[in-house]
């Protein structure tokens, strides 16, 4: 009977025990990586635990780069998204029990690649248990980043002082990723009547689009401005605002004519034309009358 408790305790303990070393691993507890950008270069820190009941030694981390796609599987028809500034691989002589170490990279994001999350494959080796050579593989998260990068432009189409003119801004996206949630609001009119509302809403621009927002306005007098507030969200999904200011061109009439900006009024030319017109009938019309009546009274009289 004791036999029989030691053989079944001696089992249960071989169970407790490949089991634990089975839970066991190296575990990739942290990684710490700097802002990364289409064309650049950031830090990447990778922290490996030790979950065994046992030291690992010559641990060793390879970083995979080769024709890695968006999903982290390697596709050699694809170019390479992501290099090595240095070496792909950093070591550690041993991670102790319950411990862990630190192994660093700089990695370089290709030009080409779009702002996003992507996954890298690694290799991971050690010597563990009885001086076995094991060797892991796994993959790891990192982000790339976009600038945010908008121009700006401003257009009229009248330019006439007292008359209706139309005001175009555009927003042009030059960065690589998207802004979302996007709104122009006027701030305080100089030297201009706004006709139209003072806030429009534009919503996504992509990289390397744009968009544009018009309002309605009548010039007042020379030398307007044209002062606009715009709110966003850019790519990290961070509230940006930013005022702009930009001078307006405006003409009086006169100096538009000149310019041929606008064309010289016939108007008063022909009402006079009309007027003229009208005098010589009324003048005909008296002198026919006066020449009707003579006529009249000279045969009443009996001239003929």
């Amino acid at each position: 009977m004791t036999n029989k408790i030691i053989t079944l305790t001696l089992i249960l303990f071989l169970v407790m025990l490949t089991t634990s070393y089975a839970s066991a691993a190296l575990i990739l507890e942290n990684v710490n990586q700097g802002y990364l950008y289409p064309g650049s270069e950031a830090s990447l820190n990778i922290k490996i635990a030790n979950d065994f009941n046992y030291d690992v030694e010559d641990v060793k981390i390879t970083l995979i780069f080769n024709s890695l796609t968006s999903t982290g599987s390697i596709d050699f028809s694809k170019p390479t998204l992501f290099s090595s500034v240095g070496s792909a691989s950093d070591e550690q002589d041993s991670i102790d029990e319950d411990d862990s170490e630190s192994f660093s990279f700089t990695i370089k994001a290709s030009n080409s690649i779009e702002p996003g999350n992507y996954n890298i494959p690694y290799q991971i080796s050690y010597t563990g248990l009885n001086n076995s050579a094991v060797t892991e593989t796994g993959s790891l998260g990192i982000s790339v980043n976009s600038k945010t990068s908008l121009d700006f432009s401003i257009s009229q189409t009248g330019k006439v002082i007292g008359m209706k003119d139309k005001i175009t801004f555009k927003i042009i996206n030059k960065g690589f990723g998207e802004v979302k949630f996007l709104s122009v609001k006027v701030n305080e009119p100089i030297g201009y009547t706004l006709l139209s509302e003072d806030k429009v809403y534009i919503g996504s621009i992509a990289s390397d689009d744009s968009d544009s927002a018009s309002f309605d306005v009548i010039l007042n007098k020379a030398n307007p401005s044209f002062s606009a507030t715009i709110t966003y969200k850019d790519f990290e999904n961070n509230d940006k605002t930013q005022t702009l200011n930009f001078d307006l061109t405006a003409y009086t009439k006169e100096k538009a004519i000149e310019l041929g900006l606008i064309k010289k009024s016939n108007a008063p030319f022909i009402v006079g034309i009309i007027i003229l017109v009208v005098i010589v009938w009324f003048v005909v019309r008296m002198i026919r009358r006066a020449r009707k009546r003579k006529a009249n009274n000279i045969k009443n009289s009996g001239g003929y």
